[in-house]
């Protein structure tokens, strides 16, 4: 009996390399919007301040680690 053929393999992971999260998230083109949308944080500050620049960086840091996690997340944007 071939125990290979029926054999049932695991669900692969969702979870990917900072290199993959950077590179799927560079390619859908996503605005700060849907990062704020999709973080919960949102910039507050005086536009071209240091401390937006800082916000924004947060925000775009916390969205690589939640597609890290969970590259799913990415499926409901398009490819641009």
């Amino acid at each position: 009996m071939n125990t290979l053929a029926t054999a049932s393999f695991p669900k692969l992971a969702d979870k990917v390399c900072l290199a993959v999260a950077e590179q799927e998230i560079e390619r859908r083109k996503l605005s700060l919007d849907d990062l704020e949308r999709e973080t919960g944080m949102r910039d507050t500050h005086k536009w071209g301040s240091d401390a937006s620049r800082r916000k924004r960086g947060a925000i775009l840091a916390e969205f690589k680690r939640r597609v890290m996690d969970d590259v799913t997340i990415l499926a409901k944007y398009e490819l641009k």
